[in-house]
């Protein structure tokens, strides 16, 4: 049962450094399957317009602003893999992904394969890379105005383990690896302001 009531079948449960992960899958609508941090839905598989939509958004404003050469994106935060693997229907991106969390990695790959393209058995080839580490340390330890894009895709600053990422001081550091012209998305409720 879900915070919310509802009937799911657990398929995934395990322990992190960051709270327990879950995958579920709502009983009520067979497709549909949940990503958990310590009770709180981060996915539901049905209802990801929203994550696809910002790479989609990022990805054509990048495109417009470098119509040739390889397009070197940053996704901070992989939950389902969905965001990351969106990118990837761009054949010039070299994505590397960030996340914190190496249990939500661990379900990404066995749970969310269909929906995420099979992301992470593409690892280490040359189009993508899988770093679990925070998202601040990846772009500290990049060379200045390297990426073309960066994507945060987590959840909200009032998580402690994500807070940083929405620091001034992460935006001034954002900006310093970023080419000119580069693009920054961030996922955001509808309703936090």
């Amino acid at each position: 049962i879900t915070p919310y009531g509802e009937k799911t079948e657990l398929f995934f449960e395990k322990e992190s450094p960051y709270g327990t992960i879950r995958v579920t899958k709502d009983l009520a609508y067979s497709r549909s399957k949940r990503l958990w941090i310590n009770m709180r839905e981060m996915l539901d598989s049905e209802y990801s317009f929203s994550e696809k939509q910002l790479a989609i958004l990022a990805m054509r404003q990048a495109e417009e602003n470098f119509p040739s050469g390889e397009i070197r994106v940053l996704n901070i935060g992989l939950g389902g893999g969905l965001t990351a693997s969106e990118t990837l229907n761009n054949p010039r991106v070299k994505l590397t992904v960030s996340e914190i969390n190496p249990v939500i990695v661990e379900a990404a790959k066995k749970h969310f394969k269909k929906e995420n393209d099979n992301l992470l058995e593409r690892e280490n080839r040359h189009k993508v890379k899988i770093k679990v580490e925070n998202g601040l340390d990846t772009l500290r330890k990049s060379r200045d105005h390297y990426w073309h894009a960066i994507i945060v895709d987590i959840e909200e600053p009032t998580i402690i383990y994500s807070s940083g990422l929405y620091t001034k001081k992460a935006f001034e550091l954002m900006e310093k690896k970023i080419v000119p012209g580069g693009v920054v998305g961030v996922w955001a409720h509808s309703s936090n302001d």
